[in-house]
């Protein structure tokens, strides 16, 4: 039952810590938490666009929408290590709504409780790849990931 309160602690404190973002106003959605002895695995939809992005240029709001991601991810991160303390590693995954209606993987990263050193670093990019995440940015804009991209060193096949 303790890690079902867990599990409910952090989807509680997601709920709490992340109910709004940086640039939208929107809640995040949590999709699937899945845990396993020390790890975890976590998928959330993108928040959309904010309603005051909407007169925005469309590069401008791609640029916003991918740096909300991007907070999103750091902060996700931040609470899964903070409320699940018996997590030593996880997979979070984060996808955007697409119009052939199959969500797009748009961020993925193997992430370990061991603190990266972030302190000098200014770029949200580099704090995010320096903590496990992996994405594709062009021109500010997140490109979905490819399907052999999503999977961890040791589930990939053997070439």
């Amino acid at each position: 039952m303790r890690r079902l309160y867990e599990v409910a602690d952090f989807i509680r404190a997601t709920r709490r810590r992340l109910r709004f973002g940086e640039l939208s106003r929107a809640p995040l959605r949590i999709l699937r938490v899945e845990l396993r002895g020390d790890s975890a695995e976590c998928d959330w939809m993108m928040r959309p666009l904010d309603l005051w992005d909407s007169n925005l240029s469309p590069p401008a709001r791609e640029e916003s929408a991918s740096c909300q991601a991007l907070a999103d991810a750091m902060a996700l991160r931040a609470v899964l290590l903070d409320e699940l303390p018996s997590i030593r590693s996880a997979v979070l995954r984060c996808f955007r709504a697409s119009p052939t209606q199959t969500p797009e993987a748009i961020i993925f990263g193997t992430i370990t409780r061991e603190d990266p050193p972030l302190l000098r670093i200014a770029s949200p990019v580099m704090r995010a790849r320096l903590c496990g995440f992996q994405f594709e940015l062009e021109n500010g804009f997140l490109k979905p990931m490819k399907s052999d991209e999503l999977s961890t060193p040791d589930e990939r096949p053997a070439e």
